[in-house]
């Protein structure tokens, strides 16, 4: 039975929700993972799924080397696929709503050194033709500004006057 489940799962993560081949891939394998620990191989066992399973498995994990991002992954994928599971009338409650994701560590900014950004150096990077003089300033930009590429790629020519640029 949940292997028909998890078929069904996967064609509608693949049709409606439009993922990538590479995301399914990676939900089918938490799952498939899940249904091991828990050893599901019949339809009772599958129905008898609580939080208290859910929680020993990522206990596990986190005991194991699976780092804090890995595991919170996998609680996603999970908690997606029995979000969908309770959509579609197959279970009454959702074991995973009661489980809180690990903290993850935030990562620290990639930054450009102000040494590295002389105009010497961008200036080599660029040819003095419309498309580099063009890409040269989108770089000057992003540096001198810190606008984040998708507000820079939204400016308007009506954002930008000689004083100022007004970002959204």
């Amino acid at each position: 039975m949940t292997p028909f489940f998890l078929s069904q799962f996967l064609t509608f993560l693949t049709v409606e929700k439009r993922f990538s081949e590479h995301t399914i891939t990676a939900y089918k394998k938490d799952i498939d993972q899940f249904f091991e620990f828990a050893c599901i191989e019949n339809e009772k066992d599958f129905l008898e799924i609580d939080y208290q399973i859910i929680r020993s498995w990522l206990v596990e994990m986190v005991e194991g080397s699976n780092s804090s991002r890995t595991v919170a992954r996998k609680l996603s994928s999970l908690r997606t696929f029995f979000k969908w599971l309770q959509k579609e009338g197959v279970i009454e409650t959702n074991p995973v709503v009661k489980i809180k994701s690990p903290k993850t560590s935030k990562r620290l900014p990639v930054y450009v050194r102000e040494k590295e950004m002389s105009t010497d150096q961008v200036d080599c990077l660029f040819d003095n033709s419309f498309e580099g003089t063009r890409n040269k300033l989108i770089v000057e930009l992003l540096y001198q500004t810190g606008v984040r590429l998708s507000e820079l790629i939204n400016l308007k020519t009506k954002d930008i006057n000689s004083e100022s640029i007004k970002v959204l």
